[in-house]
């Protein structure tokens, strides 16, 4: 996999959350230079770290996805996936509100999309986001 680093690309460091830190401080998050791949590669790649709880990583590559499809019918799917990945990102910042905004949409965007699309098993994706915005409201985190 090739990365590349925040300071190459000019950016501000970030944390292993994506969060941006000062411009003095060392980048602490690496990921692949998504715009070298495709589409399909950034699909795995967004799996990959979602499956590894790793959401920020997996909104980029998804986001990029999206991005490359926005003429096609795929385009509402990765907004959707980058949505759901970044619905997580927000929980793991301690976040609730956001989380719970993001994973809204995300759902109305998947639920479109057939149960198997881009060999991805969307109804369990869509029920544990489901399951995690009854959760967030029984705990009075609904934002």
């Amino acid at each position: 996999m090739a990365t590349r680093e925040a300071a190459q690309r000019g950016e501000r460091p970030r944390d292993e959350l994506g969060r941006p830190l000062p411009r003095h401080e060392p980048n602490r998050l690496v990921l692949e230079d998504f715009d070298r791949f495709g589409t399909p590669e950034n699909n795995r790649f967004g799996v990959a770290y979602f499956a590894a709880k790793q959401y920020f990583g997996a909104h980029e590559a998804w986001e990029s996805c999206w991005k490359r499809s926005l003429e096609t019918g795929d385009a509402e799917g990765f907004r959707g996936l980058a949505q759901l990945a970044a619905g997580y990102v927000h929980l793991q910042r301690g976040n609730p509100h956001g989380c719970r905004v993001l994973l809204g949409r995300s759902i109305g965007r998947l639920g479109g999309y057939p149960k198997d699309w881009q060999e991805l098993d969307l109804t369990r994706l869509i029920a544990d986001a489901r399951a995690l915005l009854i959760r967030l409201a029984a705990d009075g985190l609904e934002g």
